[in-house]
C-alpha cells in the first residue's frame, strides 16, 4: 500500500491503487447510506477516474472523482475521507470531487 505522506515524487502513488480505495470507499458508502444524508445515486457511483495536481506554490496532492453524487454532497465526501483515512492516506492529500 503506499504511504502517501512519504512520497517524494508525484509519480510514486498507484492512481490505480488509489482508484480501487476510492470505489471500496463507495461501496462500503453504500452499506451505510441510511446514515449518509446526500443526494447520491447509489445504483452507479463510482471512482470514474483519479489525478495528481501541483500548485503554482508547490503544494501538491491527489483528486478523486466519483460519479453520480450531488457536488454538494459534504456528509458523502467525508465519509469517503474517512475510509481513505483508516487505509493511512491522510485526507487532506485527497480531494474528493463529486459529480452527476
Amino acid at each position: 500500500m503506499p504511504n502517501f505522506e512519504q512520497c517524494e515524487r508525484l509519480d510514486e502513488v498507484d492512481l490505480d491503487w488509489l482508484k480501487d480505495a476510492v470505489d471500496r470507499a463507495c461501496a462500503v458508502a453504500y452499506d451505510h447510506r441510511h446514515e449518509i444524508a446526500s443526494a447520491v445515486n447509489w445504483a452507479d457511483l463510482g471512482c470514474i477516474s483519479v489525478e495528481v495536481y501541483m500548485t503554482d506554490s508547490g503544494e501538491k496532492g491527489y483528486r478523486a472523482y466519483i460519479s453520480e453524487a450531488s457536488p454538494e454532497c459534504d456528509a458523502f465526501k467525508k465519509f469517503i475521507n474517512e475510509f481513505l483515512v483508516g487505509l493511512d492516506i491522510a485526507a487532506d492529500n485527497v480531494e474528493i470531487i463529486t459529480e452527476w
